[in-house]
């Protein structure tokens, strides 16, 4: 499951230079390994995940951030996995916000969240098995 959120006054002109003098640390619409690897040791990031996520939006200076990742739920009952989802998604989302505004990363220092969905996501590869699972069905038969 993931939370995307919007964070606004992203300064695109900086971050690309930073991506064009470091072309190993960013690949379409993610990377920043060695950032978050640094940000991981310092004890600044806690995420079951090695890079940063981000697509561009309709209006400038402004990316959707895709980086939350919570494992190890279904989402199949409110009290036991999603409730528990959105806290470790929300402290993520804090985390990531933190992270990218921090200095570490050009772009970001006078960025803030604008926008968080409004309840955290299934990924949606899964969605076939899991309908084959809540249903009961064997493979093939739905």
């Amino acid at each position: 499951m993931t939370l995307i959120f919007r964070m606004v006054r992203f300064d695109q002109e900086e971050f690309a230079s930073y991506t064009h003098a470091n072309p190993d640390q960013w690949r379409g619409v993610h990377g920043l390994w060695d950032l978050v690897r640094a940000a991981t040791d310092a004890g600044e990031l806690d995420l079951p995940r090695e890079d940063i996520l981000f697509f561009a939006t309709p209006n400038p200076g402004e990316p959707a951030v895709d980086s939350t990742r919570v494992t190890e739920v279904l989402g199949t009952s409110v009290w036991d996995d999603l409730s528990p989802a959105e806290f470790t998604a929300h402290r993520r989302m804090a985390q990531i916000a933190r992270f990218l505004r921090g200095g570490r990363v050009p772009g970001f220092a006078d960025s803030y969240v604008v926008q968080s969905g409004v309840q955290v996501g299934g990924v949606p590869s899964l969605a076939p098995n899991g309908f084959r699972t809540v249903r009961g069905s064997p493979p093939g038969t739905w």
